[in-house]
């Protein structure tokens, strides 16, 4: 939580991993690190504290020290030659939370800050190899989306820092948000990192066409579920569009495994499974903050109130799904919410 930076030499022999320094209490994670020269690592932290280090100095003060305007980081990214710092995060004024992409010259501070459309996201970003332009991993929420999920169209496009310009790339729209960018030596091709199923794309300038694609071995679940016997498990890999709640994020043909037989799984069209889905409440219903998409509450329906669902998103990541259990031997009716460290119980 404190920005923590540490310098390992793994081929000196004794494998040493040393503290260099931190960014301070509650700074966050570290959301950029570089080593632009020899006497030099700069850092950026997720609150927006910068440093500049001195690596053959260890737990020494930094060389230097400052504050982004941005009020949470997402990336920052220094360019190769060490002079400039770009970060991309939020900026709060007022009751209004905008995406905005900052530029500071490490040398004489100078700082640019250029907002976002509204309804835009950025979440990484990369320098080319001349400093000139900036990568930008895009998002954007639909016309017509709300409640949980909020579906989104995600982009890559160019930041022009002599203009103050953002340029479309002609990279298709990803499935998901870029996870990591990166130009080539020269500048004319960006790889691009991301997607549903972790794909990767080459994408070149000049021919304005992807030359190279890879998928990953694997594709993603998007929903899974027990069939009404319990003998048959079924699982979906293609993702809703536009799905109207966390148990309806799979469509298309479901993928079914017999739990008796155990020999193989069989592709087999909606109507030929009869799956168990998540079960609804007559008492309670979820509902997501249309403004914070991971915070989740539960309203009980009678009576009208609502209540936030104690949650730790540094521990448990984002809610994914849910389903009520009835009241049963004395206990209440219970709601059991799915994230990534497993399940977590509620009684209602």
């Amino acid at each position: 939580s404190a920005g923590t930076i540490h310098i390992w030499k793994p081929f000196d022999g004794q494998d040493n991993i040393r503290l260099l320094g931190d960014h301070g209490k509650e700074a966050g994670r570290t959301r950029g690190l570089a080593w632009p020269s020899e006497d030099r690592i700069v850092s950026v932290a997720e609150s927006g504290s910068f440093r500049q280090w001195d690596p053959r100095k260890a737990q020494q003060p930094a060389v230097e020290s400052g504050l982004l305007k941005l009020d949470s980081v997402r990336d920052a990214v220094i360019s190769s030659d060490g002079t400039t710092l770009a970060a991309t995060g939020q900026r709060i004024i007022g009751q209004e939370v905008r995406f905005y992409v900052e530029l500071r010259n490490l040398a004489d501070g100078e700082t640019d800050t250029q907002p976002l459309a509204g309804d835009f996201e950025a979440f990484h970003l990369a320098f080319d190899p001349a400093g000139e332009k900036l990568a930008v991993g895009l998002s954007r929420k639909l016309a017509n989306a709300a409640g949980f999920f909020s579906p989104r169209r995600h982009f890559v496009h160019l930041y022009d820092l002599a203009t103050g310009r953002f340029i479309t790339t002609g990279v298709p729209p990803m499935t998901e948000a870029a996870d990591s960018l990166g130009f080539s030596p020269d500048g004319t091709r960006l790889a691009v990192a991301g997607g549903i199923d972790h794909e990767l794309q080459l994408w070149d300038f000049d021919r304005e066409e992807a030359t190279d694609t890879m998928q990953s071995p694997g594709a993603s679940i998007w929903q899974v579920a027990l069939s009404q016997d319990g003998k048959k498990l079924g699982f979906r890999q293609q993702r809703a569009e536009n799905p109207r709640d966390p148990g309806s994020l799979g469509t298309g043909d479901w993928r079914v495994f017999d739990l008796i037989r155990r020999n193989r799984i069989e592709e087999v069209a909606p109507a030929q499974f009869d799956p168990v889905l998540p079960q609804a409440s007559r008492q309670w219903r979820v509902e997501a903050n249309d403004a914070n998409r991971f915070e989740w509450h539960v309203r009980h329906v009678p009576s009208g109130q609502r209540f936030a669902l104690p949650w730790s998103y540094a521990l448990l990541g984002v809610p994914r799904c849910y389903t009520f259990l009835e009241a049963r031997d004395g206990k209440p009716e219970r709601l059991v919410v799915g994230h990534k460290m497993g399940m977590s119980v509620f009684a209602l």
